[in-house]
């Protein structure tokens, strides 16, 4: 079992635990490789002793940090608690690891605004964070990956936009367009009723194949009847 093993298993068993990797490896294939694995730190050897306890002091020092209760953020379908470090999506809570949930609550508070890079790394990492921000692209990649994941039927879920040289921009789902036949007309009932007596209408039929004034005649005596006689007039003799 080597390091990146650990991490995950850590990392499952202890969801809140911090985790920092001290090693040699420098490539960005193995950050990435480690922050992936759960890591919140990756730090390379050599290094000096003073960054290793800031960096933890930092850590420590935000996860001591008691926050006032928040009303739970709605965006959509996606329900972001702050105060239960909690995040449900149709009542189906996703499984984000800490750097991952603490940037969502970062975007989840600045919804329509443009986030910098910079202000990401200071509030979700350290404010004197310094070198390679690609952990910021990491987490957001699997942030971005549990969230399409998790959702089982379609979702309405905050959008991500990246914004080249500058950083994210969160925005509102969009209100799905309701359709024009949606509210037209009545009930299906009622237009199908009203199809039904359009038709007998247009074929000169009333009920059950009936003139006005002929219920309770069959319809062949009813079609059958001759023309009423025009009355006469007293004192004139027929033609």
């Amino acid at each position: 079992m080597d390091g990146l093993d650990v991490a995950r298993t850590l990392r499952a068993r202890f969801p809140e635990l911090l985790i920092v990797i001290l090693t040699a490896r420098t490539d960005d294939i193995d950050v990435i490789a480690g922050l992936d694995a759960g890591a919140d730190d990756y730090l390379v050897k050599p290094f000096s002793l003073t960054v290793l306890l800031a960096r933890l002091r930092a850590h420590l020092r935000r996860r001591a940090i008691a926050d006032p209760p928040q009303e739970p953020i709605r965006l959509g379908d996606l329900v972001v608690d702050i105060t239960a470090r909690r995040c449900t999506l149709h009542e189906d809570e996703i499984p984000l690891r800490p750097k991952e949930f603490e940037l969502l609550a970062v975007l989840a508070r600045n919804v329509g605004a443009a986030v910098s890079r910079e202000t990401l790394m200071a509030e979700v990492w350290d404010e004197n964070w310094f070198g390679s921000t690609k952990t910021l692209d990491v987490t957001m990649a699997g942030l971005r990956r549990r969230l399409t994941d998790t959702a089982s039927r379609p979702s309405r879920t905050p959008r991500i936009t990246t914004l080249r040289g500058h950083g994210y921009r969160p925005s509102r789902p969009e209100v799905p367009r309701r359709s024009a036949s949606a509210g037209r007309g009545a009930a299906p009932e009622a237009r199908r009723d009203f199809a039904a007596g359009s038709e007998d209408l247009a074929t000169g039929q009333y009920g059950q194949g009936q003139q006005p004034g002929d219920q309770g005649q069959p319809p062949s005596a009813a079609g059958s009847r001759a023309p009423p006689t025009p009355p006469r007039c007293p004192g004139l003799r027929p033609a």
